[in-house]
């Protein structure tokens, strides 16, 4: 009962802060500043678990491990008489064709890597292939489901003097192998840190927004506003009005990609910028609201 009446309570809070509104603003000014941290706070906790949840659901584990069980197989399967030797950034293989490595998956035959010295990067799309190794490169293209334009090409120059054989193959399939048998703990360990990691950073960067939004707000207000207010209080508002802009953020994260009907590519500075103007403006527009006289009532 007591906490059905939290979550009703926790909801209204929610409806009437989503949007800066009069009358609503103007009652945080009474409000406790402790029951303004309890919302925020419970609002921002709310949705990381449901981020954490989306990421758990995205990198299933149970998919995660098959994975590395059928590379595994594919690893067993490395011929015998095949080896492949990268020196001074160039590739030469035993085999004068190409090479296919297939991965059995999720009932699917995926292409993992084809080796092919004369092949271009651009040739991964034509072999439908998730890499490519060519004379000069190693070409990656991690959408397994949609062939992508957007190609990481690595030089082999960066990776030293390598000879990839039978015996190296094997190695690697018996480190996998003990990956596999641990992997239920590792993914738990990996899944906390990061988690924990992921809450810290995306609170101390909401933080910092809503500090400096707030401080602001509360100089615009002082010099050009004449009203009188203190920073706790302009503080204590932009936790409500950060609502929308909080949900949008984490709705951004979890839907999509949405492509922009832009000519250009923005610089990414642009994205965090943007997220604090809109900070900023809903921190001003509840502030706005809250410190309104009633004569002045919209």
């Amino acid at each position: 009962m007591v906490r059905m009446k939290k979550v009703k309570s926790f909801l209204h809070i929610l409806k009437q802060s989503f949007f800066p509104s009069f009358p609503y603003y103007k009652r945080i000014i009474r409000l406790p500043f402790n029951l303004s941290l309890k919302y925020f706070l419970s609002l921002f906790f709310i949705l990381n678990i449901i981020l954490i949840s989306f990421f758990i659901w995205k990198n299933n584990p149970k998919r995660i491990k098959q994975f590395l069980y059928s590379l595994n197989q594919t690893l067993e399967k490395f011929p015998d008489d095949y080896t492949i030797y990268i020196k001074n950034g160039s590739l030469i293989a035993s085999y004068d064709r190409p090479k296919f490595f297939w991965l059995d998956y999720l009932g699917k035959k995926e292409l993992l890597l084809v080796v092919d010295e004369s092949a271009t990067p651009e040739k991964i799309n034509m072999y439908d292939s998730l890499s490519l190794l060519t004379s000069k490169e190693l070409v990656i293209n991690f959408n397994l489901t949609k062939r992508s334009n957007k190609l990481y090409v690595l030089p082999l120059k960066n990776f030293g003097e390598i000879t990839i054989n039978k015996n190296e193959a094997f190695l690697v399939s018996k480190t996998l192998n003990l990956l596999i048998k641990l992997f239920i703990p590792l993914y738990i360990i990996i899944a906390l840190i990061t988690a924990m990691a992921i809450i810290f950073s995306l609170f101390l960067i909401i933080a910092i927004y809503l500090f400096l939004s707030s401080f602001f707000v509360f100089i615009i207000f002082k010099l050009f506003f004449k009203r009188k207010l203190s920073f706790h209080k302009t503080f204590q508002i932009g936790m409500h009005a950060v609502t929308f802009p909080l949900i949008l953020n984490y709705f951004l994260v979890i839907v999509p990609k949405i492509n922009l009907p832009l000519t250009f590519k923005p610089p990414f500075f642009l994205f965090p910028l943007a997220y604090f103007i809109l900070i900023l403006i809903f921190t001003f527009a509840g502030n706005y609201f809250a410190h309104l006289p009633n004569r002045d009532k919209i």
